[in-house]
C-alpha cells in the first residue's frame, strides 16, 4: 500500500481562542532546535540530512521515533521462498509540494515530513534494525520500550487522517465567509474521527509505542496533530495518558482489538509496555505460540489481577464490528475481534470478552494477594457466593417471574422513585439486606419491561443468593448509602441455566479515581469437576454494606 502526504498542513492555530483550524504551508509548531540528549540512545538512528544510518552513540542531541504500519510502506508480499513477508517498496508513494507533486519511496515521504517538523534524527525500524540479521532484530526488540520513552516525540503515520478536498471546496463555495471557519473545525473534527479505525490504531507495535512515547505528532495525508495541544477526541486521550494510569485491564482493552502479521509480535509488542516482562520473555520466533502466550499471560496475571476486570462486549460492539452481510435470509452483524484467533487461551485471560477501562475514573485496582498461577490455571484462595447446590433442586419454572407474582404496584406511586427489592441475609449477619432489582419511574403498573427487568434480574441473582418470589417487596428509594445494587457484565448468557456461579467477594476491584461506591467483584463457573472458568465480573453498588459481618469460609477455585 502506498501513501500520500501534503507539506500544506491543515491542523488547529496554536496558543489562540477560539480554536480554529487553519491550512499552513510550514507547520505553526515545530520540533525546537536544541533537543536534550536522552540518558539512552538507540544503537542507530537515520540523519535526515542526507538519510545515512549513524551510531547513536555518536548524535549529540534528542531524536525523534516514527509509529506507522507496515502495510502502508509499499508492496507487502509474501517471498515464495522464505514465505516470510517482505517490502517491495517500488517508489510509488506520493509527496505534494504544489503546485507540483513528486513520486518517491517511503523513505522520501519520512524525509519529507521530517524536514517539515524539524526534526534531525529519526529512529524507525525498517532502517534502524538490520532485519535479516536476527541477533540484532531480537536485541533490539528488547530495547523497543527505551527507545519510544526515551524520543521527543513518536510521528505516528495515519495517511486516512486528512481533511478532503471535496468536502473544503463545498465550504468555499456555499458557506458565508462569515461561517467558514466554524465549518472548517467542524472537518477537522470529523477527520481525527478516522484514527481509532486507522490501520494504524489496529496493529499491535503502534499501541505500545503510542503508550510509551511521551508526546505524538499524528501526520496524516494533509492534516496533523500534536496530542500535547487542545481538543482531542475521547480515543486520543485514552491511549495518551500518563503510563502510571494503564494496568493490565486498560492494555489489554486496545491490545485484542488488535493484530500483527506475526503472530510472536503478539506478546513481543505487549511485553514492552511492562519492562519487568519483557525481560523475562525470551525473542525468538520459532518457539511453540500458544506456550509463549501461556507464559506472558501468566506474567501479567502475576502482577496484575486486573487481567479478571472484563466482560461482554461494549466498545468491541462498534470498533470491532465490520460491514452486515446475507447469509441465507438473515442480515448478520460479525464482529472481528482478533483475539478471537486464541480463543483456546485460559478463560482469566478474558480473550473472551472485554476488559474494562474507564480513562476518567483511572485504573481497576485490587489488594488482594491470595493467587498464584501455574501454566494454565489460576489458583484463588477466597470466599465466594453461590446458591449451589440448593438451585439444582428448585422446581421448574420457580425463577422467572411473571405478572401475578410480581408485589401489588404502589397504591401512592405519583412518579417517585419506588424500587422493587428482595432480602437476603447471609451467615453471621444479624439482619436482612436488600437488593435492588428495578425502578418504577416511566413505566406503568402491567409494564413488560418492568415485569423483563425483575425477572432477569431475580434468576441472575438466584444463582448466587438464596432468594424467593415471596418476598419481592417495593420500597422507595433509601438514600445513596442504603442503595444496594449488582449488575452483571458476563461474556455469556447464564439465565435460565442452572449451574454452580460463584461472586469471588473477597476479591475487590476499585476504580482509581472514582468516588462512587461501586465495586466490581471477579464471576466464575464451574467447568468440569474441579476447574472453573471466568465469565467476567459484577458491579456491586456498597459491597461493604452488602456483606459487612458476613462469615463465609475461604476455598480454592481453580480457573482454567
Amino acid at each position: 500500500m502506498y501513501i500520500e502526504y501534503s507539506s500544506r498542513q491543515w491542523t488547529i492555530r496554536p496558543n489562540k481562542k477560539p480554536l480554529q483550524v487553519f491550512r499552513y504551508r510550514s507547520p505553526p509548531v515545530k520540533v525546537p532546535n536544541a533537543l536534550p540528549r536522552p540518558k539512552f540512545m538507540p544503537s542507530k538512528l537515520v540523519r535526515i540530512e542526507d538519510m545515512r544510518i549513524v551510531p547513536g552513540s555518536q548524535v549529540k542531541e534528542g531524536y525523534c521515533a516514527i509509529s506507522y504500519s507496515w502495510n502502508q510502506s509499499g508492496d507487502y508480499v509474501v517471498d515464495p521462498k522464505t514465505k516470510k513477508h517482505i517490502r517491495n517498496d517500488q517508489g510509488k508513494h506520493k509527496v505534494y509540494l504544489e503546485p507540483w507533486s513528486i513520486m518517491t519511496t517511503f523513505e522520501g515521504v519520512i524525509r519529507k515530513i521530517c524536514q517539515d517538523f524539524n526534526i534531525k534524527y529519526i529512529w524507525y525500524d525498517q532502517m534502524c534494525i538490520n532485519q535479516e540479521d536476527l541477533v540484532e532484530k531480537h536485541r533490539e526488540i528488547h530495547h523497543m520500550h527505551q527507545i519510544y520513552s526515551n524520543a521527543y516525540c513518536t510521528v505516528a503515520l495515519v495517511p486516512e487522517f486528512q481533511m478532503k478536498e471535496v468536502d473544503l471546496s463545498k465550504i468555499e463555495r456555499q458557506t458565508p465567509i462569515e461561517q467558514q471557519a466554524d465549518e472548517l473545525f467542524s472537518l477537522f473534527l470529523s477527520a481525527k474521527e478516522i484514527i481509532p479505525t486507522s490501520h494504524w490504531s489496529l496493529r499491535l507495535w503502534t499501541l505500545e509505542e503510542a503508550i510509551k512515547s511521551q508526546r505524538l505528532l499524528f501526520v496524516g495525508q494533509n492534516t496533523h496533530l500534536w496530542t500535547d495541544t487542545e481538543y482531542h477526541t475521547a480515543y486520543i486521550n485514552m491511549l495518551t495518558r500518563p503510563i502510571e494510569d494503564w494496568n493490565v485491564a486498560s492494555v489489554l482493552h486496545f491490545a485484542h482489538l488488535r493484530s500483527s502479521t506475526n503472530a510472536h509480535d503478539r506478546v513481543f509488542a505487549l511485553a514492552n509496555i511492562f519492562p519487568g516482562i519483557i525481560n523475562r520473555i525470551n525473542i525468538n520466533y520459532t518457539q511453540p505460540l500458544e506456550d509463549l502466550m501461556i507464559l506472558f499471560y501468566g506474567l501479567l496475571a502475576q502482577g496484575d489481577l486486573s487481567i479478571l476486570c472484563f466482560g461482554g462486549y461494549n466498545r468491541y460492539k462498534s470498533i470491532g464490528r465490520v460491514k452486515p452481510h446475507r447469509i441465507a435470509t438473515t442480515t448478520m452483524m460479525e464482529h472481528y475481534i482478533p483475539i478471537l484467533k486464541f480463543k483456546n487461551l485460559p478463560s482469566w485471560t478474558g480473550v473472551s470478552g472485554e476488559h474494562k477501562m474507564n480513562p476518567s475514573e483511572g485504573s481497576m485496582v485490587t489488594a488482594f494477594k491470595n493467587y498464584r498461577v501455574h501454566g494454565r490455571i489460576m489458583q484463588l484462595t477466597c470466599a465466594g457466593i453461590t446458591n449451589f447446590p440448593s438451585l439444582i433442586y428448585a422446581p421448574n419454572g420457580s425463577l422467572s417471574v411473571g405478572y401475578d407474582e410480581l408485589p401489588p404496584f404502589p397504591k401512592y406511586y405519583n412518579n417517585e422513585d419506588w424500587y422493587i427489592r428482595v432480602p437476603i441475609q447471609f451467615p453471621g449477619q444479624s439482619e436482612c439486606k436488600y437488593i435492588y432489582l428495578a425502578d418504577a419511574r416511566g413505566i406503568g403498573e402491567n409494564s413488560y419491561r418492568l415485569r423483563f427487568m425483575v425477572s432477569k434480574w431475580f434468576q441472575l441473582l438466584s444463582l448466587f443468593f438464596n432468594i424467593q418470589k415471596k418476598d419481592l417487596q417495593w420500597h422507595k428509594y433509601p438514600g445513596i448509602h442504603d442503595f444496594i445494587t449488582i449488575h452483571f457484565d458476563l461474556t455469556e448468557n447464564i439465565v435460565g441455566i442452572r449451574t454452580h456461579c460463584v461472586i469471588l467477594f473477597d476479591i475487590v476491584f476499585k476504580k482509581k479515581n472514582s468516588r462512587w461506591p461501586h465495586l466490581t467483584c471477579p464471576v466464575i463457573k464451574r467447568n468440569g469437576k474441579n476447574h472453573y472458568k471466568a465469565i467476567g465480573t459484577c458491579n456491586i453498588r456498597n459491597r461493604d454494606d452488602l456483606f459487612s459481618g458476613c462469615t463465609l469460609p475461604e476455598q480454592t477455585f481453580l480457573i482454567e
